[in-house]
């Protein structure tokens, strides 16, 4: 569509007047005002046809329920029937029951179990599994004799028991399983507790334990402090003499 100018208009342009009126023409189209018409008719259908929420009668079966309210109806009922069940095993196994008998220290003494894992922040070279097992063990637990212990003491040597505080510590790494290393590290152990009980081997009595210096924590000392030095309100405490 070109419109057109006043001929005044177009002297005084001279030769740009064609560039200026074929920009400033443009097709008229009624798709503007159509989709006007079509937005403000959806929104007055939507208005007339809302859904109206009706009040919450209190009835799961009118009401219905929502995804998440099922959820813990289904968890509810899942820990109803588990309850329900272990009330009905009780009495079932109430005449099987036993009291409870401490373990004695000789026939299973008191050990601690250690591994290690690994926490690394580099994901794209995940670390070498550290599958190592050591077992710590207090020998004076195991109700051997000073003989035995004696023996004991020079099969596991310096680096394996710790004259110090009597601990005897054994670490197993030869399996990529902990649970493997666990067993082998408790075979061991029991040979060499075997080995110390027996009899007819040598007893060792006459060769000396090493003697290894080994750094001791620094445990704070409780120093007892006289009576005099003792303040109380900014002054010295009397004696006691009493």
């Amino acid at each position: 569509m070109i419109r057109r100018l006043h001929p005044q208009v177009l002297c005084l342009l001279g030769h740009h007047s064609s560039v200026i009126v074929q920009q400033q023409a443009r097709p008229f189209t009624v798709t503007a005002i159509r989709n006007a018409r079509r937005k403000t008719r959806l929104a007055e259908l939507s208005r007339e046809n809302q859904i109206q929420a009706e009040p919450l009668t209190g009835d799961i079966n009118k009401d219905g329920m929502h995804r998440y309210e099922l959820d813990f109806v289904e968890t509810a009922s899942w820990c109803r029937r588990i309850l329900e069940s272990m009330r009905d095993d009780v009495q079932t196994l109430k005449d099987k029951a036993k009291p409870l008998q401490l373990p004695t220290t000789e026939s299973s003494p008191l050990v601690a179990i250690q591994t290690r894992t690994q926490h690394a922040y580099d994901f794209s070279k995940p670390p070498i599994p550290d599958t190592s097992v050591t077992l710590h063990l207090l020998v004076s637990e195991l109700g051997l004799s000073q003989s035995q212990h004696h023996k004991l003491a020079l099969l596991c040597g310096d680096e394996l028991y710790n004259q110090t505080t009597g601990i005897l510590s054994l670490t197993e790494s030869s399996s990529h399983k902990t649970s493997i290393n666990r067993e082998l590290v408790a075979d061991k152990v029991k040979k060499l507790i075997e080995e110390a009980k027996n009899a007819d081997a040598d007893s060792f009595a006459d060769v000396p334990l090493p003697i290894k210096r080994r750094s001791r924590r620094n445990t704070p000392r409780l120093l007892e402090l006289p009576r005099e030095w003792i303040t109380v309100n900014n002054k010295t405490a009397e004696p006691n003499l009493a």
